[in-house]
């Protein structure tokens, strides 16, 4: 199931209760009644008014700026929707310095009208209790209550991990209970614990899940500090909670802020930020099969371009007609703090097939909620010059309809999409330093691969992994890259040349290559090699649109 070159995977209502978290929000909030599900914000562009003169309705609200109530800073934010339709949205204020072990709120706005309106803000902690942090809610959508963890920070030596639970969509809250307990016994001696970012996830039989990393001491040498993640979970509605999987990291890559998504097959991911390791631009991916008892051994995640190394939004869900999509949010200026981008995956994150530019701005963290079948909630922080401070915490309110430009919806699906492939959402393998992702609304993926050719011989291999079996036709569309020289390249599939010399630079400014039609059977990598041939000097490169696998006959 990890292809997009045929009709989508879609599970039927009984597959649906039985997977994951996609599914438990598909089978039960699909039900609900509440306007988050039926009404856009105010202001929102509607699809048949013609205000804006492309498909699909967008919107955006600040809810909290620099400057109120001394707060000068705001960072990770988590946004959640309950069954009866509310939407929370949570974040650390900071008061008085931007510093992570300094004073901070805990605050929370809430939304009765799906991000319409927003009622005033209300407080789960104030400063005046020291460093909290992290607030990561989690939802038991049978009953609707809500659970949020959270921490208190001891100047980044050791914490403290607490909850509070509300049973009231959030109006009112319990006393805070300390759960640090969890982790005492733990096996390298960590001493620092904050759950999420983010939200946690419900799986289909009803478990929660909270994400939690940890660590050393600060006071102890960056390498030795241990960083990893694992998961909190509950079986009874979040009224008990115990230490679940912790993710084995045996390269010693250091985990630390991680999203969990569950998809309709049942199977966990845990998509990390590296604290350690070789970069703290990529991304750490590891599975969980079991409910998050045991994990997989964490790998480099190579379908996602390196990014900035904070968190990011991740959510999946699978629609009334049993097509599951997973969205991923992040900056993808390289390695600064800028331009907030949402991909769209229909493979269960195997690959992501399109995405678009929510804010060209510096922007910070994110968290994503969707909120129905074809609505979703971002919640981010636009920052200053710096880079640094957070200006506003921003709430954009999308649909399919913006977010693929026309290209999907729920009824038809991605039918704009079908059997197209963006390069830089697959997985990869490049004999030369992976390049930021460069982003052009004419290119048919939105986003091109850019690859330095330092040497003829300098390869970039892709990998497609079909779901359905048969011939297809193979295309491959290319960007004449500026201002350097385009390279000559040799295309290989499954480590045969397929064609003649293609000369990237006569693009205008793309070109399309038609490499014939191939066999391929479900499950089967395809794996997909671009060799330099020549020139590559004086700053060659090549970029790489998209690869499309597409039935014969298809125009």
């Amino acid at each position: 199931m990890t292809d997009h070159d045929r009709t989508p995977t879609r599970f039927t209502r009984r597959q649906t209760i039985l997977a994951g978290a996609g599914s438990v929000t598909a089978a039960i909030v699909a039900g609900s009644t509440g306007r988050a599900a039926a009404e856009p914000p105010h202001g929102a562009t509607d699809p048949t008014d013609g205000t804006a003169g492309e498909p699909g309705r967008f919107d955006r609200t600040t809810l909290w700026s620099r400057g109120e109530e001394g707060w000068v800073d705001f960072r990770v934010h988590a946004v959640d929707a309950t069954p009866a339709g509310t939407i929370l949205a949570f974040s650390e204020a900071r008061f008085g310095t931007s510093a992570d072990d300094g004073p901070k709120d805990l605050v929370l706005r809430r939304s009765v009208d799906g991000g319409a309106t927003w009622g005033p803000t209300t407080y789960l902690e104030r400063h005046d209790g020291g460093g909290w942090a992290n607030p990561t809610p989690v939802i038991d959508r049978r009953t609707g209550r809500i659970t949020v963890w959270y921490a208190w920070n001891d100047r980044g030596r050791t914490s403290k991990v607490f909850r509070r639970t509300s049973t009231d969509d959030g109006v009112s809250w319990s006393e805070a209970e300390e759960l640090t307990h969890l982790f005492a016994d733990n096996p390298v001696g960590w001493t620092f614990h904050l759950p999420g970012p983010g939200r946690g996830i419900q799986l289909a039989d009803g478990r929660l899940l909270v994400e939690v990393w940890h660590r050393r001491s600060i006071e102890v040498p960056a390498a030795e500090r241990d960083y990893t993640a694992s998961v909190v979970a509950s079986d009874d509605g979040g009224r008990t909670w115990s230490w679940g999987g912790i993710v084995p990291d045996r390269a010693g890559l250091g985990l630390n802020e991680a999203r969990i998504a569950a998809l309709a097959t049942g199977e966990v991911i845990l998509n990390s930020r590296l604290g350690g390791g070789p970069s703290n631009t990529s991304r750490a991916v590891s599975r969980s099969s079991d409910g998050g008892r045991t994990f997989s051994e964490v790998v480099i995640e190579t379908n996602i371009a390196p990014h900035a190394g904070i968190t990011s939004g991740f959510a999946a869900r699978v629609d009334r007609t049993g097509l599951e999509r997973v969205v991923y949010t992040s900056p993808v200026a390289g390695t600064e703090r800028r331009t907030i981008y949402a991909r769209i995956s229909y493979d269960g994150a195997e690959s992501w097939s399109w995405g678009r530019v929510v804010d060209e701005a510096r922007a910070g963290y994110s968290d994503i909620v969707w909120l129905d079948d074809s609505t979703l909630l971002l919640l981010y922080s636009r920052l200053g010059a710096s880079g640094a401070e957070t200006l506003d915490v921003v709430a954009a309110w999308f649909d399919l309809g913006w977010l693929t430009e026309g290209r999907d919806q729920v009824g038809p699906g991605p039918v704009g999409l079908r059997g197209q492939h963006q390069v830089e959402g697959l997985r990869s393998e490049s004999t030369v330093p992976r390049a930021p992702m460069i982003i052009d609304p004419a290119a048919a993926g939105s986003a091109v691969a850019h690859v330095p050719a330092a040497v003829p011989g300098d390869t970039h291999r892709v990998t497609v992994v079909p779901a359905g079996s048969g011939r297809r036709r193979l295309r491959c569309r290319f960007r004449a890259p500026e201002p350097c020289l385009g390279a000559e390249l040799t295309i290989k599939v499954d480590g045969r040349r397929r064609g003649g010399p293609v000369a990237t630079s006569t693009g205008d400014p793309y070109l399309e290559v038609d490499l014939g039609t191939i066999m391929v059977r479900a499950g089967r990598p395809v794996r997909i090699e671009f060799v330099v041939r020549g020139p590559a000097a004086g700053g060659a490169a090549f970029q790489v649109d998209a690869v499309s696998l597409l039935p014969p006959g298809t125009s």
